[in-house]
């Protein structure tokens, strides 16, 4: 299909795996080789016959020019690469013209991706603490650990720009392993201070969700730090849960028979609804700081907020908004049936030593 799209003077050759490079001539501004990429996506995605079944494909196609982009071959097809790389992030079965702007972005990328490899072991990871209280009397009923990154050339890098490199590029399971770890040692730790259990919540990816040893590696670390099973909360996505539904029940469903708490986290923001909810054994709801942001002011945030007390009244779930700012949002849940909060009201997320300080205090003041 590929060589019918070509004319005889074209240099066509699979470069490797399922990455085809091609060579044609083309007008000095290029604008013509959209039509070539045009065809070659149109070529790929028509349906395949295999033993009487339709199989579709698509294509991702990168296009670099002579002498705009590059002077010589090796240039140019780095170039190319890197263009064909940002059309898969624009959605794949489309074609992207290399840019010097997406180029920077890919250097920046790797630079952080090498950079993040080494974090582990430099020890330059770091999680943070921020408590979940009960919004009757701010006592600390719970709370989350939250991902932080310190290097030494970068300074702080925000969570937005590590965790998308960090599943990209794979690190994301051996970090991922690394915080269940260190939050079984933080809830061991703050037993032994105040004999007194505080569960702690943590994001699990998808990557990680998907493993076939997750629930296996979950036990492991509740065993090997001797914490009680509820203790270790795993807040989980609706992406996640949605990716494959069959999947997500029935681990989820061994998960909670080791007794381990589920979250679903950032209720509102995706495609789950409340009646779509009932099939998750989940033990926990939260709201997305979106909905709360403005919840004293909009009428439709409010109706949804109702909606979930409702719900979660009905099925036993446990319910809790994040991101509580101010007095008046934090009051206003509370009147509308929420019992727990979590946001800068209360505290901000805290190192380590800052936080076991905090819960030794057992109530927050305003």
């Amino acid at each position: 299909r590929l060589k019918n799209c070509l004319r005889e003077e074209d240099t066509f050759c699979r470069h490797s795996g399922d990455e085809f490079t091609l060579m044609t001539y083309c007008s000095a501004d290029g604008l013509d080789a959209s039509a070539v990429a045009t065809k070659i996506l149109e070529a790929i995605r028509f349906p395949f016959v295999v033993d009487e079944s339709e199989l579709f494909m698509t294509a991702s196609i990168g296009i670099a020019l002579f002498p705009k982009d590059s002077s010589d071959d090796l240039g140019l097809m780095q170039k190319a690469e890197n263009a064909m790389h940002q059309s898969k992030k624009n959605g794949r079965d489309c074609y992207c013209y290399f840019s010097r702007e997406f180029s920077q972005q890919a250097e920046e990328t790797l630079h952080l991706t090498t950079l993040l490899h080494k974090a582990l072991e430099r020890q330059e990871l770091q999680l943070y603490y921020q408590p979940q209280v009960d919004l009757e009397n701010r006592r600390i009923v719970a709370a989350e650990a939250l991902l932080r990154w310190h290097n030494d050339e970068l300074g702080w890098v925000s969570p937005e720009q590590m965790i998308p490199i960090a599943e990209e590029s794979g690190l994301i399971l051996p970090i991922g392993q690394w915080v269940l770890e260190q939050t079984a040692k933080q809830i061991r730790s703050h037993y032994e201070i105040k004999r007194e259990w505080l569960p702690i919540a943590v994001n699990i990816s998808v990557k990680q969700f998907i493993k076939d040893d997750f629930v296996t590696c979950v036990m492991a670390i509740i065993e090997r730090h001797d914490i009680p099973a509820a203790c270790l909360e795993l807040e989980l996505t609706e992406s996640l849960m949605l990716s494959d539904v069959d999947l997500a029940i029935n681990k989820m469903g061994e998960l909670h028979a080791l007794g381990v708490s589920l979250a679903l986290d950032d209720f509102g923001t995706g495609y789950t609804s409340l009646a779509y909810l009932k099939r998750f054994p989940v033990d926990k709801v939260k709201l997305d700081r979106a909905f709360v942001t403005d919840i004293h002011h909009s009428k439709s945030d409010a109706a949804l907020a109702k909606s979930l007390v409702a719900f979660t009244r009905e099925m036993e779930f446990e319910l809790i908004a994040e991101g509580i700012e101010e007095e008046i949002q934090g009051e206003y849940l509370k009147a509308m049936g929420f019992r727990y909060g979590q946001g800068y009201l209360y505290s901000r997320p805290l190192p380590e030593e800052e936080f076991a300080k905090l819960f030794s205090t057992d109530v927050l003041t305003a």
